[in-house]
This record gives C-alpha cells, sequence and structure tokens, in this order.
C-alpha cells in the first residue's frame, strides 16, 4: 500500500496537487515531522530505526494515527501522545501498558473535543498570565506526563461521562417508544456476543473490548463501566443503511 506521500508524489502536476500537497504539509505533515523531532529528541530515534526501519516516522505516524486519530484524538496532539506512549507506556510492544495506553486514549479525546485551546501539540498546558507587568501574556508549562493529565481531568471525565450517559438513558429509556434498550457489559463473554454486529470491511472501525478479553479486562479494572444503547433491529442493519450509524452506541462511566 502507498502512503499518503507518495500518493501525491504520483499526481500529476498542477494547481490541485499542490493545494493538496499543503494541505497535507499543514496538518498531518506538520504532525509527522514534528512528531519525529520529540522522539529523536528523546533519544529514541535509533531504537525508532531498528524496529520500524528508514522510514520509521511514517510507520509510527501511521501506527498512532490508527489507534488515536481513528478513535477521536486531534491529529495535532500526535506529537505529545508519541511522547507519552513510547516514553512511558512500552507502545507497541510485548511490554506495552495497554490500559495506560486506553487511558491515554480517552484523556486525549476529553481535551480534544473540551480543552483544545488550552494545549500545545506536544501536550504542555497553556496558561494566560493575568496579573503583573506580563498581564495578558501565554506561558506554557513543561510537557505533561500521562499521571499529570490524569490528575488534572480524570474527575471531570468521569463527571462529563456521568452526566451524558444519564442524560442519555433519560431521554431514550425503554419505557419510550422506539428508544433504545441499556445493556451493561459486566464479562467478556456477554460483550463479545455482540462484537459481531461491529465488524466491517474497515478493521478500524471494529469495537476492541467486545473482542479482545484482555482490552475489556482493561476497560473494566478499577470500577470502570461499559454499556451499550441497541435500538430495536440493530441486528440486522448493514453498514450505509439508514440508522445504522446510531442503532448501536458505546457508552462509558469512568470512575
Amino acid at each position: 500500500m502507498r502512503s499518503f506521500v507518495e500518493f501525491i508524489g504520483s499526481l500529476p502536476p498542477g494547481p490541485l496537487t499542490e493545494a493538496v500537497a499543503a494541505l497535507y504539509e499543514a496538518s498531518e505533515g506538520d504532525a509527522r515531522k514534528y512528531m519525529k523531532k520529540v522522539l529523536v529528541g528523546m533519544g529514541l530515534g535509533g531504537e525508532m530505526a531498528e524496529d520500524y526501519g528508514e522510514n520509521w516516522a511514517e510507520v509510527v505516524f501511521n501506527k498512532l494515527r490508527s489507534d488515536f486519530v481513528r478513535q477521536g484524538c486531534d491529529v495535532f496532539f500526535l506529537p505529545g501522545i508519541a511522547r507519552i506512549a513510547y516514553g512511558e507506556l512500552d507502545y507497541d510492544s510485548d511490554d506495552e501498558d495497554t490500559q495506560k495506553t486506553a487511558e491515554l486514549r480517552n484523556l486525549v479525546k476529553f481535551i480534544t473535543t473540551a480543552h483544545k485551546g488550552q494545549f500545545t501539540r506536544n501536550l504542555e498546558r497553556i496558561d494566560v498570565v493575568q496579573q503583573g507587568p506580563q498581564k495578558g501574556m501565554k506561558v506554557k508549562t513543561a510537557p505533561l506526563s500521562l499521571g499529570e493529565i490524569h490528575d488534572m481531568f480524570s474527575r471531570e471525565q468521569r463527571d462529563v461521562s456521568s452526566a451524558e450517559r444519564q442524560s442519555f438513558i433519560d431521554e431514550n429509556g425503554q419505557d419510550k417508544d422506539n428508544g433504545y434498550k441499556i445493556v451493561e457489559l459486566t464479562d467478556f463473554p456477554t460483550a463479545n456476543k455482540f462484537y459481531k454486529y461491529t465488524v466491517t470491511s474497515d478493521p478500524h472501525t471494529a469495537w476492541c473490548y467486545l473482542e479482545d478479553e484482555g482490552t475489556f479486562d482493561s476497560y473494566r479494572q478499577d470500577g470502570n463501566r461499559l454499556y451499550l444503547a441497541l435500538k430495536p433491529g440493530f441486528e440486522t442493519l448493514k453498514p450505509g443503511q439508514p440508522g445504522y450509524g446510531n442503532s448501536m452506541i458505546g457508552l462509558t462511566a469512568v470512575k
């Protein structure tokens, strides 16, 4: 499979190709270059080259894009995600802390939706000095560890998740016509029964906690809870049919 950079290079020259290349450079291309700079600055360049080959930055970027960006994290934060994933969590290795990788993904998803403007691409916190001669000046913290981000947002994330879940349940109670049925997934065998309804031609759309017992246990660890909201007839709907996208919704309750 060709990379996106190779695809751009294969296009005929012209204004449209130049525009596509410029947009890529301004978003994913810029994120990839800065991600490489961060990892090299951590002294990981040689190790990455040994593990992933000469074009390791592109390979690593694509792995993180699949695991984080496709799950709701902004590509802007991939340099900071890479720093934590490879620097703290042994990402993509036999020693990977999958529970903390899932926690990192959920926290950055939350930052993406609720606090994006308060962080740099390296997950440094941006503050504004409100008093003194430097009033209005923007300052930033050192790059934050996963533990520091957890301490900063886990309570807010839990409260928002709880409120959203309760609001959804209140609005779509089982006693309402055409409403959702709420199912709590308390064990992997029950969860796994629903996996077949999430599988499409794109493997990235499958819900990993329904497929893999280890991932399910990681989600459930420390008292976190998992639910499915199911529309009547969800079992028969296929991708592309009306109502398919909201016929089966996953809900989490973070402790």
